[in-house]
């Protein structure tokens, strides 16, 4: 429990800088996108091929029907078992079959379904709701991955039996493959992109709030003169220029203070300026003490010393005087 207590409060104190924070937030909005547009061109590319294959097979399995027509009514079994065996030397053709209409296997060549897999008895029953049907399949022998497609033979309003066409998947599944390498390839490429191109990005954002971090530093340093040279056109401008207002403001109110500073206390110059809105003219009725203190020799020494040099004495002067002022008063309020 303490140790969970320990990296909640390691993470909370985690200081991230802004820049990365958008460039993982950006990289992932990418991610996210690439990956999703990706997914679904797969799958769009995947019903398109079996679209494709189908139409094909479809084709293929209606002429072989319509090929096999008379054959099957004069029931030329040697006809058949040429005309089957003719198609299957095809490469696009990895099977036929010529099928009875109680789904009896009449001939066959290639690559053909169980038996099993194929509707049996009466299949006009089966295929009633449809012309065609369709069997996916594995060849376990071959190792590879098949479609079938059956066709009735019509004669007039008779079904005479059905055609069979076997097609491979596997020129289905290495499209399906290599769209997906280039779906990755480009996904990988964008996100690359987009990660340098975040990063980038994150660092142009940052670095205007790194300058304002310097910059409060500087005036925190008593530095007032320091200001914002970089010129912007956005919030972050109006920002800088907020600032450099700011910084303008506060050099004049220490101004302020240093000159008021050399006619009173520091510490009353400082808490005058701090509640200026309290300070009003006509001053205040006090109990007070007033030290008259005269320099000898004043008047003779002031005429040998030039402007610069008495007024240096007097603000020694004055600053022996308020010493000792400020501890008597001390002394008096610890009684």
């Amino acid at each position: 429990m303490a140790s969970g207590n320990f990296i909640t409060r390691a993470w909370r104190n985690l200081r991230i800088p802004i820049g990365y924070k958008l460039a993982i937030a950006i990289t992932l909005l990418i991610t996210s996108a690439m990956l999703l547009l990706g997914l679904l061109l797969i799958d769009r590319q995947g019903v398109l091929l079996r679209a494709d294959v189908a139409r094909f097979g479809l084709t293929v399995a209606n002429q072989v029907a319509d090929s096999a027509k008379e054959l099957v009514l004069a029931k030329d079994e040697l006809g058949l078992k040429v005309l089957v065996t003719n198609l299957t030397r095809n490469e696009n053709i990895n099977g036929t079959a010529i099928i009875s209409a109680d789904g009896e296997i009449l001939v066959r060549s290639g690559l053909v379904p169980p038996e099993k897999e194929i509707p049996q008895t009466r299949m006009e029953d089966n295929l009633e709701a449809a012309d065609t049907h369709e069997i996916e399949w594995y060849a376990p022998e071959e190792g590879i991955y098949l479609v079938s497609f059956i066709s009735p033979i019509h004669f007039q309003d008779v079904t005479l039996g059905y055609s069979l066409a076997t097609f491979s998947r596997q020129s289905l599944v290495q499209s399906l493959q290599e769209s997906v390498r280039l779906v990755v390839t480009i996904t990988l490429a964008m996100i690359l992109l987009g990660v340098g191109g975040a990063f980038i990005l994150g660092g142009r954002i940052a670095r205007p709030i790194r300058q304002l971090i310097a910059a409060s530093r500087e005036i925190k340093a008593g530095n007032y003169e320091y200001r914002i040279t970089e010129q912007r056109s956005d919030e972050l401008g109006q920002l800088m220029v907020a600032f450099n207002e700011m910084a303008q403001g506060l050099r004049k109110k220490v101004q302020v203070e240093q000159a008021f500073s050399r006619f009173v206390p520091e510490n009353v110059a400082k808490h005058m300026l701090s509640n200026i809105d309290q300070v009003k003219l006509g001053g205040e009725t006090v109990t007070a003490s007033v030290l008259f203190a005269d320099i000898v020799g004043y008047t003779s020494l002031s005429e040998k010393l030039s402007a610069a040099e008495t007024a240096e004495l007097l603000n020694e002067y004055f600053s022996y005087i308020a010493d000792a002022a400020n501890c008597a008063v001390a002394r008096l309020t610890s009684m």
